[in-house]
């Protein structure tokens, strides 16, 4: 019975109109009424170029109502690893997860780092410093991690952010390539980059690597290579919750769209946000379509999300740390004896106690970050681990476990490794995948425990760590409103739900890790 309720439903998802302008922006695109392809974009670029400039130092303030999750911490979209307050910006980095700064996406040396260019809070957004550096101002694109040199490709932690050479058809320079969970957001704002500053393109020929991506005229203004994948990014990485309640805060309204903020904020929009697939009415199949600001069809956007009726088993990695750094990662924790647990670039996370050429007495916990297992039925554990020095396996087994423990709890438990080492040389074993479905729906840690003698003193290191959440997507599920800010939620219509109209109008769609939920 709910199959076929959510397979009727299916039939709707990908059509829908708006009754009035999206989003509370009531007619403020109205301009733009009834225009088609290039015509369209160039309306839409006078509307949306007119705004407050609010400042380039005044920008961390707006960050404050555009770019806060809802525990406070600074929304990151190069790195899955920081929680930066709102004031963590000053000071200096040596690595991810140090300090954030104002990353200009669409590179500041692009224009020569003029106004208004330069403070457009659209495309400036908050990301780890470090990361940011790394980015330089290469151009956004999708890295071939085949393509190895010495320098080549780069990471940032769990290969969240990449830099490296383009596998993209058309170009094969250095590319910096965000994480699949953002790149619809920064391809729509590279489209209102390209639409806000339509007449300002020509001036942008030859500065930086504009060229790499862009021609400079004014339509199409991206290059085909480029905006090939930009389509492709916007069309597999639909328009989220989180850059709705941003471009209303943008525009000077609160979450709900309607209140006005008692800041100055910029007080545009991006209507690539506004109307999901618009993109497709000025680049792509719908150029000779008109739109319609107040009636819009959006129906050329299909949800990637797990369709209705897949019974579809769907796989989520968690934590990807290669721990291949001189430094461990600041998001793990040590406890127990000091100095014996410490990073290394080429062999990992490694333990010893074999110290001024003798065995000492240790008992060391390396512990990984918390790993939220609350929307997965099972998951498994794997790495990459050697030992020596312990004159046998066995010994090997004995001193260096592998637990367990749930979040705010003290109490580890032992968990079954297959694989292990032999104890005597440096030869690294793959662990196998290691079960933790028993802890499917909690918060854990696992720590890697590390003891020695005045006999035995052996090195354990340990490398590429990789947790992977596991659900089965079965049957619809009712839910009442358990639902997070940045969760995504549909009408029956297939469109995305402001917060303020999540609970009213009937039931909505709630489709999160392969599940497939209404909300009632």
């Amino acid at each position: 019975m709910k199959k076929l309720l959510f397979t009727a439903i299916s039939a709707l998802f990908a059509m829908g109109v708006f009754a009035q302008g999206p989003n509370n922006s009531k007619n403020y695109y109205k301009p733009a009424d009834g225009k088609k392809g290039s015509a369209l974009k160039t309306a839409l670029g006078k509307i949306i170029y007119n705004r407050h400039e609010i400042g380039y130092k005044n920008l961390f303030k707006a960050y404050e109502y555009t770019d806060l999750r809802t525990d406070g911490t600074i929304w990151d979209m190069y790195s899955n690893v920081t929680k930066f307050g709102i004031n963590d910006h000053t000071g200096n980095y040596s690595g991810e997860g140090d300090m954030y700064n104002r990353e200009h996406s669409f590179p500041s040396s692009w224009f020569k780092d003029n106004l208004p260019m330069y403070c457009d809070i659209i495309h400036v957004v908050p990301t780890d410093g470090y990361i940011n550096n790394m980015r330089s101002n290469y151009p956004f694109g999708e890295v071939d991690e085949n393509n190895v040199t010495d320098k080549y490709p780069k990471f940032s932690r769990n290969k969240f952010s990449k830099l490296g050479y383009c596998k993209n058809e058309g170009y094969t320079g250095l590319v910096f390539e965000p994480n699949d969970e953002y790149k619809g957001d920064f391809a729509r704002i590279y489209f209102y980059m390209a639409t806000c500053y339509e007449e300002k393109l020509p001036d942008w020929r030859g500065n930086g690597n504009f060229n790499t991506m862009f021609t400079g005229d004014s339509y199409p203004a991206i290059k085909t290579w480029a905006l090939n994948m930009l389509l492709s990014w916007a069309k597999n990485d639909p328009v989220s919750e989180k850059e709705i309640l941003r471009n209303n805060a943008v525009y000077g309204h609160d979450a709900k769209g309607d209140t006005i903020l008692t800041v100055q904020m910029q007080g545009n929009r991006n209507p690539f946000v506004d109307y999901p697939g618009l993109e497709e009415y000025i680049w792509g199949s719908k150029q000779d379509v008109a739109f319609s600001y107040d009636n819009y069809d959006g129906s050329s956007v299909t949800p990637v999300d797990p369709q209705p009726g897949d019974d579809t088993q769907t796989e989520q990695i968690l934590l990807n740390e290669t721990l291949l750094n001189r430094m461990l990662p600041s998001t793990f924790s040590i406890e127990g004896t000091p100095d014996i647990w410490k990073g290394d670039a080429s062999y990992g996370a490694k333990a010893s106690a074999y110290i001024n050429s003798a065995c000492t007495v240790s008992d060391a916990w390396l512990i990984t970050p918390v790993i939220d297992l609350s929307d997965y039925t099972s998951a498994t554990l794997s790495f990459e681990h050697a030992g020596n020095k312990f004159n046998s396996k066995n010994n090997l087994i004995s001193a260096c476990k592998v637990c367990v423990r749930e979040e705010d709890s003290s109490t580890w438990t032992e968990i079954t490794v297959n694989n292990w080492p032999a104890g005597t040389n440096w030869t690294y074993v793959e662990s196998g995948d290691v079960d933790l479905s028993s802890y499917g729906g909690k918060k854990i840690q696992i720590g890697f425990h590390y003891t020695s003698t005045t006999s035995v003193a052996g090195t354990w290191e340990v490398k590429n760590l990789k947790v992977v959440g596991t659900n089965t997507a079965t049957t619809i599920e009712y839910i009442m409103r358990p639902v997070k800010v940045d969760d995504r939620v549909y009408n029956l219509d297939g469109k995305l739900v402001p917060p303020s109209q999540r609970w009213s109008g009937g039931n909505r769609i709630f489709i999160k890790n392969g599940k497939k939920i209404i909300i009632n």
